[in-house]
């Protein structure tokens, strides 16, 4: 190290590498920026005082450790030159580089130097492509970005399950790291829960059930076998947590279609490529591959508890059980039903919880007697079961013809639309080219320029997010048809059902609405009731003859 005078620089080497950047090679890697840099402040006789390195830390992030500690070392005066090797090693958001570049060092009296790109702040010309190099590397880190998730989408749609562990019951195979093979070791813990879950026990049960025979949580198994999680399992009390199951745990696997030997991917996502907090993927983003591994349980098993746990409810004092808990609405208001148990042998009764704790003011009673009810959804389950299994293929074909002729009118509406995005995304890229174009032939300012290209860029983001959701819509005539298969399957195990109970109600019928009384000229009183099946929806008398 160079022993300065009083007038020399006092240098912080500042060295970034993402991962992303590792992969382009030697030419940006620590060793090579260190090398490049300190033989420049030799040269130049300048006193290095530190050299400040974030590796595997991306360039749209700032809160990077390091660079925190460098700028703490600028306030403390410690230090009033900064050198890079170009300008992306500084960052990849061309306004939080800008803000450093252009402010902050200048307030600090800090000279900035990023030796590949020519720019030295001791240099007004050298300073007037800076902004340029900003918006360059932001549009570099943005186009990485889109890169990595079509690859993974790519691997997604292949069949592939990028992860770091496998999931509960699978391991990666070793010779395709991408695919799962059953796990013989833990795959009969899953088996377990679902089978539990089958017996009626609930989240918190089974967690309780699970501890009690000590059996091993998820997480200390990946402790056990990759050595994740040591901020929990090496700490002195860590033994202690490997038999600590949470409700949340099992319910996460309950639900989770990749024991179907299905894979899910894109539950998730970055808030954007410069904000790293996740945020969960609305439903229809999320992607499922299916048939990709080997299943653990069956479709009929799955189903069975899906529909038990959304409609889990609890026994009353007399071991009562409301049949229709959660899919009986109101056809007013839409609010959940009330059960309202009623003393000795009378029925029990339904009525609108709205009105129920806020009276006429804010809905009406909708009243029915739970006695009816029953005896109106059992014939009508009885009469689908039996249009359904009387010709399978024509009540297949009927309800597709159906579903053909009410979305004929979405469907072109959507693909008109598709085209009109696709087109202005093409003229937002033609666009942003020559913006492009008249700022390098210095007929458009830096601040026009940046300006009208993050305003093209939103717009292209927001096409792609349009045509995305889109292509999403017009691929439901196929999953339509899937669940029509489904419904076929699961209404043979209820062919010959002469009573309703609990498991045959959600498992065939996702709602059912009440509508309020009305009471005709002639003094009779008419009830509309509509009935939602799961699968197919609702059924118009005419709709299968």
């Amino acid at each position: 190290m160079v022993v300065s005078s009083r007038n020399q620089h006092k240098v912080g080497i500042y060295c970034r590498l993402s991962k992303d950047d590792d992969k382009i090679g030697e030419s940006t890697s620590i060793t090579n920026q260190k090398n490049m840099l300190t033989d420049y402040v030799k040269e130049q006789n300048w006193l290095l005082v530190d050299i400040y390195i974030d590796d595997g830390y991306s360039g749209t992030n700032f809160n990077r450790p390091n660079f925190q500690r460098m700028l703490q070392d600028i306030e403390d005066k410690k230090i009033d030159c900064v050198l890079v090797k170009d300008q992306s090693r500084l960052g990849r958001n061309y306004i939080e580089v800008g803000n450093y570049t252009e402010y902050y060092f200048p307030k600090h009296n800090v000279r900035y130097i990023a030796l590949s790109d020519g720019i030295d702040s001791a240099s007004l010309q050298d300073m007037d492509i800076a902004p340029f190099k900003n918006i360059m590397n932001e549009f570099y880190a943005k186009d990485t970005s889109k890169k990595i998730k079509a690859a993974n989408r790519t691997i997604a749609k292949n069949g592939g399950h990028k992860t770091v562990w496998p999931p509960l019951g699978y391991k990666k195979d070793p010779n395709n790291h991408l695919q799962l093979i059953i796990d013989e070791e833990t795959s009969w813990i899953v088996r377990l829960i679902y089978n539990l879950a089958d017996k009626g026990y609930g989240g918190n049960k089974i967690a309780r059930e699970l501890s009690s025979r000590l059996i091993p949580c998820p997480s200390y198994l990946i402790y056990q076998k990759y050595g994740g999680y040591k901020h929990i399992y090496e700490k002195s009390d860590g033994e202690k947590k490997k038999y600590n199951w949470y409700s949340s745990v099992v319910k996460g696997i309950l639900v989770n279609e990749l024991y179907l030997g299905h894979s899910v991917h894109f539950r998730s996502t970055n808030l954007s490529y410069k904000i790293r907090q996740r945020v969960r993927n609305p439903e229809e983003e999320v992607m499922i591959v299916e048939n990709t591994h080997e299943p653990l349980i069956t479709l009929e098993q799955y189903q069975r508890i899906k529909k038990l746990k959304e409609g889990r409810t609890r026994e009353s004092k007399s071991g009562e059980i409301n049949l229709f808990s959660k899919i009986l609405k109101c056809g007013t208001c839409g609010k959940c039903m009330s059960w309202n148990r009623q003393p000795g042998n009378k029925s029990n009764i339904y009525c609108c919880s709205q009105f129920r704790e806020k009276g006429k003011s804010a809905c009406t009673m909708h009243y029915i007697r739970e006695d009816d009810l029953k005896n109106i959804v059992l014939n009508a389950i009885k009469s689908i079961i039996h249009q359904t299994l009387a010709d399978p293929k024509k009540f297949s074909d009927t309800l597709i013809e159906k579903m053909s002729k009410d979305n004929h009118i979405a469907i072109n509406r959507n693909k008109n639309l598709l085209n009109d995005y696709n087109q202005k995304l093409k003229d937002a890229d033609r666009k942003l080219s020559k913006i492009y174009d008249d700022y390098y032939n210095e007929k458009l300012s830096i601040r026009n320029f940046e300006q009208l290209s993050k305003k093209i860029q939103t717009d292209q983001d927001y096409y792609l997010n349009e045509i995305e959701k889109i292509k999403k819509q017009l691929e439901k005539q196929d999953e339509f048809i899937d669940n029509i298969q489904n419904w076929i399957e699961i209404v043979n195990k209820y062919k010959n059902i002469d009573t309703l109970n609990y498991e045959i109600i959600h498992m065939l019928i996702s709602k059912i609405i009440i509508h309020e009384r009305e009471v005709t000229n002639e003094g009779e009183i008419n009830q509309k009731i509509e009935i939602e099946y799961a699968f197919i929806g609702s059924l118009d008398k005419g709709d299968i003859e």
